[in-house]
């Protein structure tokens, strides 16, 4: 199949693998990727003024220096919220910047269901003086992050409380520190390394690992223990901002090259990084956006993206896809991805000599 200027391509998708699907409206089936989700949980916070809560997604497979490598959401929190307002917001917030199946599951939380395995989602509490929890299956590691100083007296006049806490398939776990137990010495790295004291042990029976890397904590799973949940809880009623914490569903795997694109001429799509024997599909759009594909459990980079076709990786991972470039797609800019089931390539963006 070549790549058509500004048509409309219709998509069949090897039945043995989703099913047929229309690629314009990438049309529902039903999944065979058990769905991944990321699941948030908020409380009251104190703040008594609006205050901005960002929400970030970074996908690890992309370079750094691409433009799309990182998403920011900021959600605005106005003063004396509580827990379901602020969960509200946060869905509103995601539903509106193209976050997919987001919906709320009562008891202050939140479920994006069409998140990247590989990608890091990270929450900033700002200075909203709160307690959140956010845990996923089978990340490969989480962090809690205090970063710098940080207002020793609470929201609630009262010194302020440091949390951090562990979320496995084992259970849960939790630890705090006030401030005057730090002597009112609170900055990030002496934060981190008393809360690292109180919450190691009891996260080693759970099955994660916790050290202190200066002004965060990072938790390394089990795989074995993480099957279902495995996540990071955090927070302080500090007014000061920094406190944070972050997931990392899992490693980039799948990479996409091109040869250069030539109108008139064949040029062949290679995907690096798969399971031997697992079928590549390979897409393009004129334009990046989000767009979720139910039936491989993922999530493009591109808007309205259009299927080329498809290969089957060799025993090294590798597929290959040679295609004809029109003549009539000279001078165009497109937009380039490969998928697998629950994964997706960088995208890669080429212009049409």
């Amino acid at each position: 199949m070549s790549i058509q200027s500004h048509q409309r391509l219709r998509l069949v998708f090897d039945a043995a693998v989703i099913g047929a699907i229309s690629c314009t409206m990438l049309a529902a089936a039903p999944a065979l990727a058990q769905t991944r989700r990321v699941e948030l949980h908020v409380s009251d916070p104190l703040n008594s003024v609006q205050e901005t809560v960002k929400i970030t997604f970074t996908d690890t497979a992309k370079p750094d220096g691409d433009p799309h490598k990182s998403r920011t959401i900021d959600v605005q929190i106005p003063g004396n919220s509580d827990a379901e307002r602020k969960e509200e917001l946060i869905s509103q917030q995601l539903t509106q910047h193209g976050v997919s199946n987001v919906r709320d599951i009562g008891g202050h939380g939140v479920i994006l269901t069409s998140v990247n395995k590989h990608v890091r989602v990270s929450f900033d509490n700002g200075g909203t003086m709160e307690h959140d929890v956010v845990h996923a299956s089978q990340p490969q590691m989480g962090r809690i992050g205090f970063v710098g100083f940080f207002d020793p007296i609470g929201g609630d006049q009262l010194p302020a409380v440091f949390t951090a806490g562990v979320v496995t398939d084992l259970g849960e776990c939790s630890v705090q520190v006030t401030a005057d137990e730090l002597l009112f010495q609170t900055d990030g790295p002496t934060i981190c390394q008393e809360l690292l004291l109180r919450l190691a042990p009891q996260a080693q029976q759970l099955g994660a690992q916790v050290v202190c890397v200066g002004d965060s904590l990072e938790v390394f799973f089990d795989p074995q223990l993480t099957l279902a949940r495995g996540g990071v809880a955090w927070g302080t009623t500090s007014p000061s901002e920094g406190c944070g914490g972050q997931l990392l569903l899992g490693f980039p795997e799948l990479r996409l090259e091109i040869d250069q694109l030539i109108a008139g001429q064949v040029t062949t799509f290679g995907a690096f990084g798969a399971e031997p024997g697992e079928r590549v599909f390979f897409t393009y759009a004129f334009d990046t956006g989000w767009t979720y594909i139910p039936q491989l459990d993922v999530t493009l980079d591109l808007l309205n993206p259009k299927l080329l076709g498809s290969a089957i990786a060799d025993p090294l991972g590798s597929a290959q896809l040679p295609l004809l470039v029109p003549p009539v797609a000279q001078g165009l800019e497109l937009h380039f991805q490969a998928l697998v089931l629950d994964g997706t390539s960088q995208v890669r963006t080429e212009r049409v000599r």
